[in-house]
């Protein structure tokens, strides 16, 4: 490789790492209203993470204590996983001195646009999540209708979605569409004469009014009646109470607190101590081996980077304590590649050959051992993978996905790094510091 190419291809490279550098680290207001926040804002972090929010919900003196406990939390789970808290925890903590069981729910507040926890909509949607009350139809030929329908029906709804806003009547739907079995039924009814129909949702009525309302065929499109709510959230949570079954039992959030966990920011910490370890390794390999220091810097700096980087590359991927772990697991792979990588270089070059020709023998010696470590520590995150799951799948997806890039830069990238420098110093044996055995 010429000088001219070495020095254009060093900074090159040199380019792309400060831009990813920035961009991984920066943070800078794009216009009035928006803020870049870096990669590292962009990566979803898993529950502990960050900062927590804890809200207590106390069963209301009024309200009957439920039989099983689990079937609370079930619900309660599916409604934060509903509206998008995927990373949460829901406990039952039972109450000594009343001997009922508080409902204890630790969450992460999702981020807004300027990368702070949105802490208002958490509050408004765990409101949403212990609305209380399920689905009950009433009918009969008189107003005021008290007669529960679908008696015979286990479950009477086919589906519930949310339609959006209708400008005519200037308030949000909710579709409700029935099964064939009980529309079949409001059919009977609905032409035996005038038939009153009243639907509640816990404590409200939300189709007919407190007496109820006359209904006909007229009113179903496909088996289908619209709900009315006068805002979103409303209508959102309407759906949200109907398709997690209800909530039989009345909670009040009595207590809101924010956890300080030591697991705060733990990610961005990790990432900087991964880094350090990647600094003192360069310093290391440049203690003995001088101009490699350099090469083993620019390579391990691009693997953390593009490491950093798949975390949003790949959807569904979360930074967690087992990922981050991953991610060391395949750092020490990394450099471990470099060692074999500059190892071989060295032995060939003692043994008396040339610096270019120890280079590609040293290489060839290095292949076998790096793909080998590359194939066994990827295989076995692969089988974690698949087989696992919670934390140990987290750190299998980490580790994997950080084997393929450290075994890509120190077969491919280390040796361009070398290739690139070997024109730009005049001593090459002094630049890498090395020795012939002595004969």
């Amino acid at each position: 490789m010429k000088k001219g190419v070495s020095i254009t291809l060093l900074s090159i490279i040199s380019v792309i790492l400060a831009f990813l550098l920035a961009m991984t680290f920066a943070r800078f207001p794009i216009g009035a209203s928006k803020q870049f926040n870096g990669v590292l804002g962009a990566i979803e972090y898993d529950f502990g993470m960050e900062q927590n929010s804890v809200f207590t919900l106390k069963l209301d003196k009024d309200s009957d204590h439920p039989e099983d406990v689990r079937e609370v939390l079930d619900v309660l789970t599916y409604r934060l996983n509903a509206l998008g808290y995927e990373n949460s925890s829901v406990k039952a903590v039972k109450d000594k001195s009343s001997n009922v069981y508080d409902i204890r729910i630790e969450v992460n507040a999702n981020r807004n646009e300027y990368d702070k926890l949105d802490t208002d909509t958490l509050s408004a949607d765990i409101n949403t999540v212990a609305a209380y009350g399920k689905v009950e139809f009433f009918g009969a030929n008189s107003s005021n209708p008290t007669d529960e329908l679908f008696k015979d029906i286990d479950n009477p709804i086919e589906s519930v979605e949310f339609s959006g806003y209708d400008a005519t009547s200037a308030s949000y739907l909710v579709a409700l569409k029935f099964t064939k079995d009980a529309y079949s039924e409001l059919l009977t009814n609905m032409r035996a004469g005038d038939f009153y129909f009243k639907i509640t949702l816990g404590d409200q009525v939300i189709l007919g009014g407190s007496e109820g309302g006359i209904i006909s065929e007229s009113y179903f499109q496909n088996r289908t009646i619209a709900l009315v709510s006068s805002t979103e959230a409303g209508a959102k949570q309407m759906v949200l109470q109907i398709t997690s079954g209800g909530l039989d039992y009345k909670y009040e959030i009595s207590d809101v607190e924010t956890a300080s966990s030591v697991m705060a920011n733990v990610g961005f910490v990790s990432i900087i101590a991964i880094s350090a370890i990647i600094v003192l390794a360069a310093v290391a390999f440049a203690v003995f081996y001088k101009g490699y220091g350099l090469v083993s810097f620019i390579s391990s700096l691009a693997f953390i980077l593009v490491d950093i980087l798949m975390y949003i590359a790949i959807p569904s991927i979360k930074l967690s304590i087992a990922s981050v772990i991953g991610i060391a697991f395949a750092t020490i792979i990394a450099i471990d590649g470099q060692i074999v990588v500059i190892k071989r270089v060295s032995e060939e070059y003692s043994a008396g050959k040339t610096i270019k020709s120890a280079i590609r023998t040293g290489f060839k010696r290095a292949l076998i051992p790096t793909i080998t470590t590359g194939v066994v520590s990827g295989l076995t995150a692969l089988s974690l993978f698949f087989i696992a799951k919670g934390a140990v799948k987290s750190f299998a997806a980490s580790l994997g996905i950080g084997v393929v890039i450290a075994t890509i830069v120190s077969l491919l990238l280390v040796r361009l790094l070398i290739a690139i420098f070997l024109p730009l110093c005049k001593d090459k044996q002094a630049f890498f510091n090395f020795k012939r055995e002595d004969k």
